[in-house]
């Protein structure tokens, strides 16, 4: 079955690609010892060729995790949060964490 240009690769295709399970693919991508040195080889060779390209949303619900910070500010244009967010998300990013800001609603009223 041919596939539509625009449409990314996934894990099967890596795998029916080179005639493996996807749970080999996903193993050695993800640098499980029990999978033979040549055979990873062959898997990172073919993701690079097909453009595969690991999904995050696939990871979030195979591991049951978003991996995001939530960040609810009271005030998105004050200067300091900026600061702060770039903090945070310096040491998220690296981590494998996305940062994702939300402005807290207004409730008018006072010493709130």
């Amino acid at each position: 079955m041919a596939r539509r240009p625009k449409q990314q690769v996934t894990i099967i295709d890596v795998a029916r690609e080179l005639g493996l399970a996807p749970s080999t693919v996903s193993n050695a991508l993800r640098g499980k010892p029990e999978v033979a040195p040549d055979t990873r080889a062959r898997v990172f060779a073919t993701c690079e060729a097909m453009n595969y390209v690991a999904s995050p949303v696939a990871r979030a619900l195979r591991v049951r995790c978003s991996f995001t910070i939530g960040v609810l500010l009271p005030d998105i244009s004050n200067p300091v949060f900026g600061d702060i967010i770039k903090g945070l998300d310096g040491v998220l990013a690296p981590a494998g964490f996305a940062t994702l800001l939300w402005p807290a609603p207004r409730t008018g009223r006072a010493g709130c």
